[in-house]
């Protein structure tokens, strides 16, 4: 089915039907590019973290403390401001900003020869990325009407998730290359005298600020649109006021969204798995891996919103509850069999129908919460999403070196930390999703009036 977009798309006269249909696809692409990029940027360090950990002389505590908390805290702390400076101000002018520091970041990870250093550049990286997704879906929704907004946010975020499948591959294919570079009697200039995982930090961040001279050019701030006599943007009380009083439909979808959040963390141990349990190196695993997350990472997400708008379109107007709900206890045996493998490319094999179906439930719940609430406060609503999922799933990276370290004592019993964590989270989402199921349809029922009409 064709994403219908720009002024085929809607018979009104909003932005969604001034911006034509080719610039809107530029945008979407644009802002797929970007999320690529933070993509690509952020989960690097889990394909160079053993040699990272070997180099630097650290513990497993200390790499899930860089993979979850300096880069996920510091990227939820600033959330909430981020979001309601994305319904106030210029959204192109925030997401510029943060698309030059977290390349930045990325670049000076590659020159930090101490901990404290890593864990500042992690923290740079995450302040830079908190600002692309809240202003970006903000701009989005404004583009598209609302029967296509699933897809749309979807396709964002699937472009996105393709970056960290790329990111692999370039990775491992740029440590291999480097690693040669780095014995041979030709060294790099400038970096020559950094370690490979350091110089391809450095390259790594290179493509962020050539993309964003390419938005500085192309980029141009939609007009926002809201119902009749309304402001243009809410205040944070407004916003808190409303999820609140609609808390069982809002709060405890952002609740499921946010245990759902915890599950990558599979993913960002897999590479250190591989290596530790089968023996391949960084080079070796980056194209493997990296290959699984292109194949599934883009498909599952965009899949996810394509079904959720094919469900509604059905009558079904909780789509994107019951789309999750199939896909998270589909994805239960896949997550529990695939660390038990005999060999590394047939866990490959069975982790990746698992990510698929994760990626699917990302792509089903992300525009979940711009149903509910009305135009002026998606961005912060967004932000709230975004602050809840990313503080449970900053957990998810420290939960299994806790694991390995103080219950099992045994850094290769890793395996069994990658087992238990889904078994744990994805009957608690589910359960929570479930009670929630029923105030949730309440509360779309009531708001579609509002989402449906011309303004919307």
């Amino acid at each position: 089915m064709a994403l219908a977009l720009g002024d085929q798309a809607s018979g009104t006269t909003t932005e969604t039907a001034v911006a034509s249909r080719g610039y809107v696809w530029v945008v979407i692409l644009l802002f797929g590019l970007a999320n690529a990029t933070a993509f690509m940027d952020r989960s690097f360090l889990t394909l160079v973290a053993e040699p990272l950990r070997l180099s630097l002389k650290l513990s497993d505590v200390q790499i899930g403390a860089l993979i979850g908390p300096a880069f996920i805290l510091f990227y939820s702390l600033v959330a909430l401001p981020i979001g309601w400076m994305a319904d106030t101000f210029s959204r192109k002018k925030i997401v510029l900003s943060g698309l030059v520091l977290w390349s930045a970041c990325v670049s000076l990870t590659g020159l930090s020869g101490r901990y404290w250093q890593l864990v500042a550049t992690r923290m740079g990286l995450g302040i830079g990325e908190a600002t692309l997704s809240p202003a970006a879906i903000s701009i989005i929704s404004d583009l598209v009407p609302r029967h296509a907004v699933s897809r749309a946010v979807a396709l964002f975020i699937a472009i996105g998730a393709l970056g960290a499948g790329f990111g692999a591959v370039l990775g491992g294919l740029l440590l291999g290359w480097l690693a040669q570079s780095h014995a041979s009697t030709t060294p790099l200039p400038l970096i020559s005298g950094l370690l490979p995982w350091q110089q391809a930090f450095v390259i790594m961040g290179l493509p962020g600020l050539a993309l964003a001279v390419i938005t500085l050019v192309v980029l141009r701030e939609p007009k926002r649109f809201s119902r009749a006599g309304q402001s243009e943007g809410f205040r944070w009380g407004q916003t808190v006021a409303f999820l609140a009083t609609n808390r069982v439909s809002t709060l405890y979808v952002i609740l499921g969204f946010s245990l759902v959040s915890t599950l990558p963390a599979v993913g960002a141990w897999t590479p250190t798995f591989l290596i530790r349990t089968y023996g391949w190196t960084p080079a070796r695993v980056g194209p493997a891996f990296g290959l699984v997350l292109m194949l599934t990472n883009p498909t599952g997400i965009f899949l996810g919103g394509l079904m959720s708008d094919l469900i509604l379109r059905r009558g079904r107007e909780d789509a994107n509850l019951w789309v999750i709900l199939v896909c998270l206890a589909a994805a239960l045996p896949f997550f529990a069999l695939f660390p038990l493998m005999p060999s590394g490319a047939l866990a490959l094999w069975v982790y990746a129908p698992a990510n698929f179906l994760m990626m699917v439930c990302f792509g089903a719940s992300t525009p979940v919460i711009s149903i509910l609430v009305p135009r002026g406060m998606r961005a912060q609503a967004l932000a709230i999403m975004f602050l809840t999922g990313n503080l449970m799933g900053s957990l998810g990276p420290m939960i299994f070196p806790l694991l390995t370290q103080y219950v099992f004592h045994d850094p290769r019993s890793l395996r069994y930390a990658l087992i238990i964590v889904p078994l744990v989270v994805s009957p608690a989402a589910m359960l929570v999703l479930l009670c929630c199921r029923p105030s949730f349809l309440a509360q779309v029922l009531r708001t579609r009036m509002e989402l449906d009409s011309p303004a919307a």
